[in-house]
């Protein structure tokens, strides 16, 4: 069952004119190991319904990065490994300088 969260996650994003949908998905990280992906097929950004508020923040920006690679074709011209660094560290950044922590 999903935990009560106090964030509230938006329906869409706008990413560079490219609509992402945001959608919680049952058992994400237990079935498949990660716990959000973005999915360049149907531009859609999914996370773990069981990841608590911090977690879920910072799961969100992560596959929102990733969505940014995607739209300015960034993931065409670098290795996946690559790409996953570049995410990783600006999702870091972003998290110990621009987000409230919840408690």
């Amino acid at each position: 069952m999903a935990k009560p969260t106090k964030f509230k996650l938006p329906h869409k994003l706008n990413i560079y004119g490219m609509s992402v949908e945001i959608k919680t998905i049952k058992n994400l990280q237990d079935d498949y190991g990660y716990a959000g992906q973005f999915c360049t097929r149907n531009k859609t950004i999914e996370l773990d319904n069981k990841l608590e508020d911090s977690e879920l923040v910072q799961t969100l920006i992560h596959e929102v990065l990733h969505a940014i690679a995607y739209r300015i074709r960034l993931s065409e011209a670098i290795h996946k490994d690559v790409e996953e660094i570049v995410v990783d560290s600006f999702a870091q950044w972003i998290e110990e300088n621009l987000i409230i922590k919840f408690k």
